[in-house]
């Protein structure tokens, strides 16, 4: 789509808005037209074109997990808000009784036991071989000799030495984790939801919307203004594959995650701005788009200055970025002046 108005009127294309300055009576088919002398001018300059895009986000540690209780019994102990838990250490507590974090993927499901097969298995001989505990092969086969290492690791936590780990007795988690804040009520039953946890690391989150995807992607980097004004290098760790309707903003939006390159001090949550580039061209022709021009015929132009000497010449527009517009024609080149309103 296009619209031009003349003298500071406005003109679109596609999504990009630009205010254009003249407009000229011209086509493409005529030849250039003088025109009267712009107040100033610029060069046509040789460059790379990226496509940018800011938003609104938000310093963290990133979308909390809950935790749920699977034993019965009182809960008498949980680990404080901003506690970092790492593996084999206690997350909470059951009528005094640790129930621990350990690392993997595969959750505790069942009662592990000698003659159990399993990656549950595999998880929890990992996960003691870390701590110190050995004399056993790590495989996914729960031996007499995983029994006997796990009782010496029942009696270093205070528990009952059965040699057997019961689905209630840890939490798996991905590593070390944050305590976000505690759910359960001291006192109350060991059952239901204990606390919410979040990785170690801060990152960055925020909605983008879903027609600006192609914006954000996995391992792509992004400059993010902290409250104080300082910026920080980022990553892109994670893209959601889901738009949800924002009602407020009236279009559909989707989840990202940003990992920061360096740690942030001094802050742990606040507002923040993102800046986000998508693909761009290189040795590209372009100038300023307040120095297009709006011509009949629905084209474009600018009016190159040679000495006190001034013609309107059409061109071609290609990738609007950063301010400027890409263009070409066969009387623009680098360094060409072309004229653009005063500032």
């Amino acid at each position: 789509m296009r619209w031009a108005w003349a003298g500071g009127g406005f003109l679109a294309l596609g999504c990009v808005a630009v205010t254009v300055w003249a407009m000229v009576p011209t086509t493409a088919a005529e030849k250039p037209t003088t025109v009267r002398p712009p107040l100033s001018t610029v060069a046509v300059e040789r460059t790379t074109l990226t496509e940018t895009t800011t938003v609104d986000g938000r310093l963290g540690y990133g979308p909390a997990t809950v935790v749920r209780g699977r034993a019965t019994g009182t809960l008498t102990w949980v680990a404080g808000d901003g506690a970092v838990v790492k593996r084999g250490r206690p997350l909470y507590r059951v009528d005094d009784h640790a129930v621990v974090a350990l690392w993997g993927r595969t959750p505790l499901w069942r009662p592990l036991t000698t003659g159990v097969k399993g990656k549950d298995v595999a998880l929890l001989e990992r996960n003691l071989a870390a701590l110190g505990y050995d004399g056993f092969t790590r495989d996914d086969s729960y031996t007499w000799e995983t029994a006997r290492a796990v009782k010496r690791w029942q009696r270093s936590l205070r528990l009952p030495q059965t040699g057997v780990v019961t689905a209630d007795q840890a939490v798996v988690v991905a590593g070390p984790v944050r305590i976000a804040r505690q759910v359960g009520e001291l006192g109350g039953p060991a059952s239901g939801a204990i606390l919410e946890y979040t990785g170690t690391g801060k990152v960055v989150s925020f909605d983008l919307p879903a027609d600006q995807r192609r914006m954000a992607k996995v391992g792509g980097g992004v400059q993010v203004e902290l409250p104080d004004g300082k910026t920080v290098q980022g990553v892109v760790s994670q893209v959601g594959r889901v738009a949800v309707a924002d009602p407020q903003k009236g279009d559909a939006r989707i989840p990202v995650t940003v990992r920061l390159k360096k740690p942030v001090r001094g802050l742990d949550e606040g507002p923040v701005r993102v800046e986000l580039a998508a693909g761009g061209k290189k040795d590209v022709l372009a100038v300023p788009v307040e120095a297009l021009v709006a011509t009949a015929g629905d084209g474009y132009g600018v009016q190159v200055v040679a000495g006190t000497q001034v013609k309107l010449v059409v061109v071609q527009v290609g990738m609007f970025a950063q301010g400027k517009v890409e263009i070409s024609g066969a009387e623009v080149t680098e360094g060409t002046r072309v004229g653009v309103p005063a500032a």
